[in-house]
Order: structure tokens, then C-alpha cells, then sequence
């Protein structure tokens, strides 16, 4: 079944190689606990991969569940879950979900997990999956909240430089150009390994060419 799905997948017959990673993880279930912790993983990412981010996201489900419940009867027999596995599963599946566009549910995991100890070295992006949701579902006092725990939590994590750059995006719409470029100028001083660099010179090299010149 695992090399089926290899091929299926080289092939591009994503169905086939859905059903072949569902049928390994309901035969690993209950012999191979790590291995099928795995092949979960593997079916939710093919699953986002063809566009089915909700069926990813209940995928993972089962993972976060386990590691709060006693009861095995509603989590397919999964065991021995880590704090490690669940904290990426809460990770991919605020990822999916935001990708599916399910708000709601996003926020509703966000909320039970973000500020635990639990999600360990995931939570900045917890956080920062959590802020673009809210922006995008307007939901401003969720994403002030959110903005604040990630930058004094992490100030220093690359996706830092991202919540800037949105700002500065924001202060252009509105022609605040004085804090767009103050923003930009912050990128370039304390994230200068980040992706967005290229993009913060150009834009700043723009609003520097339309800056009226000196009398």
C-alpha cells in the first residue's frame, strides 16, 4: 500500500493514492502507532495538496484529541501521542483550515491551544496563522491580540518581519507614506535575512523616488 501510493501519487492519481494512504493508516492503526502518526501526516498533506484542506484539517483531528482524552473509542485507536505530534498537528491544522477558509473553527482551536504550553515550538506560527485569519475575517481585536502575544513573545522570529510588512502595506493604503516608510526602514534594520527584503528595497526605493525634493 505505501509503495502503491508512491506511484499513485508520482502518477498524479491523487484519489487513488488517497484511498491507498486511508487504507494503510485504517491496517497501521492498530499495529503501528508511530508509523501510522506518519501516514496521517501524509494523507492530510496530500489531501491539502489536491485542495481538500478541510479533510486534511479533520484528518489531524484525531491527534489533538488523543492528547487531551483518556478514551480511545472516538480517536481511531491512536496512542501515545507527543506533545511534539500534537503541537504540529495544531500547527498544520490551523494551517488547513485557514486554507479552507473555516474562520470560526481556526479561531476556535487557536483559542484552546495558542497560549498553552503545549504547542512548544509551534506556537509562532499558531500565532501568526491566527493574526492573518483574523485580518482577513475582520475580526481587529483578535488580530491586535494576537499581534501583541507574537511580538513580545518573538520578536526576533522571521515571520516578525511579515506582520511589519502587512502594516506598512496598510499605512500605503491609507497614503500614510511616513509610516510605510518607517515600517520598511524597521524591516531592513532588524530582519535583514528576511524573504520580504527584496521587496521592502524595492518599495522603499519607489517611495523614495516620489518623495518630493528638498527646497
Amino acid at each position: 500500500l505505501r509503495q502503491t501510493s508512491d506511484r499513485f501519487l508520482r502518477e498524479d492519481r491523487h484519489d487513488e493514492a488517497v484511498a491507498c494512504l486511508q487504507a494503510l493508516l485504517d491496517l497501521l492503526s492498530t499495529q503501528d502507532v508511530s508509523e501510522a502518526i506518519a501516514i496521517r501526516f501524509k494523507l492530510a498533506e496530500v489531501l491539502a495538496d489536491i485542495g481538500k484542506p478541510a479533510a486534511a484539517a479533520q484528518t489531524l483531528y484525531p491527534l489533538i484529541d488523543r492528547y487531551y482524552e483518556e478514551d480511545l473509542s472516538s480517536t481511531g485507536g491512536i496512542t501515545a501521542v507527543s506533545a511534539d505530534t500534537m503541537a504540529r498537528a495544531v500547527m498544520l491544522t490551523s494551517k488547513y483550515l485557514y486554507e479552507a477558509k473555516d474562520f470560526e473553527a481556526l479561531f476556535t482551536l487557536s483559542d484552546k491551544h495558542r497560549d498553552t504550553e503545549a504547542v512548544g515550538a509551534y506556537r509562532p506560527q499558531v500565532l501568526y496563522i491566527t493574526w492573518v485569519a483574523a485580518r482577513r475575517a475582520d475580526r481587529p481585536h483578535l488580530a491586535e491580540i494576537v499581534r501583541e502575544s507574537f511580538l513580545t513573545d518573538y520578536a526576533a522570529h522571521p515571520l516578525a518581519a511579515d506582520i511589519y510588512f502587512a502594516e506598512a502595506m496598510d499605512a500605503l493604503a491609507r497614503s500614510d507614506y511616513d509610516a510605510a516608510q518607517r515600517l520598511l526602514e524597521y524591516i531592513v534594520y532588524r530582519y535583514p535575512e528576511s524573504r520580504l527584503i527584496n521587496r521592502v528595497e524595492d518599495i522603499r526605493k519607489r517611495l523614495d523616488d516620489q518623495a518630493p525634493a528638498s527646497p
